[in-house]
């Protein structure tokens, strides 16, 4: 998609006052990286949508994801879902936010406090020792 048609899409979307939500893929970069966790740099065509976008949100399923757990004990992070967000219009950081997976009502629920800190602590030193093993 062209720059030009992005910005036909957020002037239609200021006129009418509704929010565009758009989908991109990323690219194959992504699995080449130590932690395997997309950023703003993985987007395909990335320069057209941070410069458009006024918030850019990231969804990543480590145990779908890395391929280290594919396939094996994944741990704490079955059915997790992240969600990481790279760029707000406002420039305000926010924390990622992590969501459980509820199968059997195909439903998110947020993560409680605790698990979140073992995730971060369990990223923390799969980083430090060179990727989800």
């Amino acid at each position: 998609v062209s720059q030009s048609r992005y910005k036909q899409l957020q002037s239609l979307a200021l006129d009418l006052n509704i929010p565009i939500i758009t989908a991109s893929q990323l690219n194959r970069t992504t699995y080449e990286q130590t932690s395997q966790r997309p950023s703003l740099a993985n987007i395909a065509d990335s320069s057209i949508v941070s410069m458009c976008a006024d918030v850019i949100h990231m969804l990543w399923r480590p145990d779908q994801s890395v391929k280290n757990l594919v396939g094996k004990n994944v741990g704490l992070w079955k059915n997790v879902a992240v969600v990481l967000t790279e760029k707000t219009r406002q420039g305000k950081h926010q924390e990622p936010m992590y969501y459980h997976l509820e199968s059997m009502y195909s439903n998110f629920i947020p993560c409680p406090p605790d698990l979140v800190e073992q995730l971060q602590s369990e990223e923390q030193q799969s980083l430090l020792h060179g990727g989800f093993k």
